[in-house]
Formats: structure tokens, C-alpha cells, sequence
């Protein structure tokens, strides 16, 4: 599970009061309704707001046909470094950190205890996970620095709706979806490029649990290269981690090694007990349903076989 909790010691302090916004954030706050956009994420729809249109129009081409009309449902609000006064953004970039990881603090004495607050080397972020509400500050008008705050807070938003991102691709087969996971380079998109299949995903997906209690898998617009068109998500096939091999079948896992090889692959970035039980106990409903299994397979569409 993605659980990063690195030790900021002093930064703390400066990274807190810097995103508190009460002064460059709240000047801007007006113009921020200006430029909007929605995209569905399953259950969920996620809006962008920003006083500067286009990194928001950037992010929407890449994120391609998710896009949709705004909703108020979750809210996120960008502030551009062209809006940022020199002397904040330059105190922000002297705190950043030195490699792309994400610091996170928890219990933010800014937001008295409410919001994640999260520090990346472009970016500043505090994210109110149960009124499902953002707001940061970019010290890069990069699309990526964008789309990676997006990701963070939709990994924080959609437990509370029964959902959970996943790294794994998601494809078709007999009419139900099939979820492979694992880390990268081990053949996620490889595989679902070989399937012939209708794509849901390449790169990220989602599972979700129906009020029914059946799991759904379906498409995200998180991807490296621009996201396969959204389709209906489906019923849960196969939960899958992957193992590249010299031939394909599948390996049942043990009961009591499941959850921990399911929790790696999930994307959560909480920084609290609370946060990671409600995803732990998530994962326990979902393979309930249906059990995790090893994939072995070449570069080749033998595994469909064995999938059938």
C-alpha cells in the first residue's frame, strides 16, 4: 500500500503555515469558479477549479472522454504559480522535498486536526477527506503535478464510497472484468494489450463494491499515455497479481498471504489508523467475493486459456 510517512522534522512548521493560504489563496479565491471541469472516477465525480484555465484544459484533454459536467460532489481548487506571489512560491520551492516522493502530515494544526496535509517537490496540498474538498498550490504548471494531486485525493475520497484504486490493468472476458495487478514492469499493460479484449484500464483501475454486494471493476483516466475511452464497469472475473514465466497458469495464494499481497497494490495515501482500516476492511469485503490468485504467464495469449 502506498503509506509514505517520512519524518519532516522542521519542514513541518514552514510547510503548515505555508499552506494555511490565508493570504495568496484567499486573493484568488474569488476567480476560481471561472474555470471548471468534472471527470467520473466510478461513484465518484471529481471537479477542478482554478483562476488560470489552462492547466485545467491540459489535464482534461489527457484525461480525455471521463470528462464530465461539473457536479459539486468532490471539489479540488488549483492555484497556478503565476498567481502565487514571488516570495511565497520561493519559501515553498526552498522547502520542497529533494526526490518525487510525497511528505504527509496528519492532524494539520492549520486545519485544526481535519485535513491531510501533502508536500511534493511542486506541490502543496491540504485535503478534507470527509467533505471530499482540496486545495493547493502548484509550483509547477507541469500537467503531471496536477494529475498527481488528483490521484492522491481520489485515493482519500473513495473508500467512504466503497471504491479503492488499484495499480493494475482491467480488461474483458466472457463478459466479466479481469483485475491484474503488480508493480511496474511486471506486465500489467503488457497483458492487457496481448488479451485482444476491450480495455478498461492500462495502468490503474477500480474496484467497487455494489450496495448489492457483488464487485465491480472498471476504468480510471490515470494512465501514462492518454486513458482507453470509459466503459461500464463489470462484474469481477478475477482478481489477479502477476508473475511473467515461460508458460501460463494459475497459482491459488493462501488464504492468510491475500490481504497483504492485495493491500501492495492498492492505492491509499491516508495517513491515519482510521484511514487505513476502513481501507484494510474494504479489501477483506472484496476478497470475500472473490479470492486474490497468481497469474503465470509469457508474453503470449496462452493465458487467456487458463483464464476461460
Amino acid at each position: 500500500m502506498s503509506h509514505p510517512q517520512p519524518d519532516l522534522g522542521d519542514e513541518a512548521v514552514g510547510l503548515t503555515a505555508a499552506i494555511s493560504w490565508e493570504g495568496p489563496f484567499a486573493l484568488a479565491t474569488p476567480a476560481l469558479r471561472e474555470v471548471r471541469a468534472g471527470f467520473r472516477l466510478g461513484p465518484l465525480i471529481i471537479d477542478v477549479e482554478s483562476p488560470g484555465g489552462e492547466g485545467i484544459e491540459k489535464l482534461m484533454s489527457w484525461y480525455g472522454d471521463h470528462r464530465c459536467e461539473p457536479s459539486g460532489q468532490a471539489v479540488l481548487r488549483f492555484l497556478p504559480p503565476e498567481f502565487i506571489p514571488d516570495d511565497v512560491r520561493k519559501a515553498l520551492a526552498a522547502e520542497a522535498l529533494d526526490r518525487d516522493q510525497v511528505g504527509i502530515l496528519t492532524e494539520s494544526p492549520v486545519a485544526g486536526g481535519r485535513d491531510v496535509a501533502l508536500s511534493g517537490r511542486d506541490f502543496r496540498a491540504l485535503i478534507d477527506v470527509i467533505g471530499r474538498r482540496g486545495r493547493a498550490l502548484l509550483l509547477s504548471d507541469d500537467r503531471r503535478t496536477m494529475d498527481t494531486v488528483v490521484r492522491i485525493a481520489a485515493s482519500l475520497f473513495l473508500p467512504g464510497l466503497d471504491a479503492l484504486l488499484v495499480h493494475g490493468s482491467s480488461f474483458e472476458l466472457n463478459g466479466r472484468g479481469i483485475a491484474a495487478m503488480g508493480p511496474s514492469g511486471s506486465g500489467k499493460t503488457t497483458l492487457s494489450r496481448l488479451s485482444g479484449r476491450t480495455i478498461l484500464a492500462d495502468e490503474i483501475s477500480l474496484l467497487a463494491l455494489t450496495p448489492a454486494g457483488t464487485v465491480t471493476v472498471g476504468g480510471t483516466p490515470f494512465a501514462k499515455s492518454p486513458a482507453p475511452a470509459p466503459r461500464p464497469p463489470l462484474s469481477l472475473g478475477k482478481l489477479l497479481v502477476l508473475a511473467k514465466d515461460n508458460g501460463a497458469f494459475l497459482e491459488p495464494i493462501p488464504t492468510d498471504r491475500q490481504m497483504p499481497a492485495f493491500l501492495r497494490n492498492i492505492i491509499h495515501y491516508g495517513p491515519d489508523a482510521a484511514g487505513f482500516d476502513r481501507v484494510a476492511g474494504l479489501a477483506a469485503r472484496i476478497l470475500d467475493s472473490r479470492p486474490l490468485e497468481r497469474l503465470h504467464f509469457a508474453e503470449n495469449p496462452s493465458f487467456l486459456e487458463v483464464l476461460s
